[in-house]
């Protein structure tokens, strides 16, 4: 599931990519699937990235789309990618 969601995010970005080479990668970490085998995995493809820990209302205004960890209703943290339609607070 996170590699979907790593892909789909490279997708929004307009990134060109492997989509076998980006899932092998990152399911062969042994943080899979943790963020931090996302972030290791673009750092491994030469893929520029950022990680910041803020309030969603602190983002940049250029930034519309992100990976972030979400905590469900059982208390289990799940990569999702967040999609930012409109900048309404």
């Amino acid at each position: 599931m996170v590699d979907n969601i790593l892909c789909r995010y490279l997708e929004k970005r307009g990134v060109s990519f492997d989509r076998n080479e980006v899932k092998k990668t990152l399911q062969q970490h042994p943080d899979y699937p943790q963020l931090l085998s996302v972030m290791d995995t673009l750092d491994f493809l030469n893929i520029a990235h950022s990680v910041y820990k803020c309030d969603i209302t602190e983002l940049d205004q250029e930034i519309n789309c992100f990976i972030s960890p979400l905590i469900d209703d059982r208390g289990y943290t799940e990569l999702s990618l967040i999609e930012i339609k409109k900048k309404k607070f």
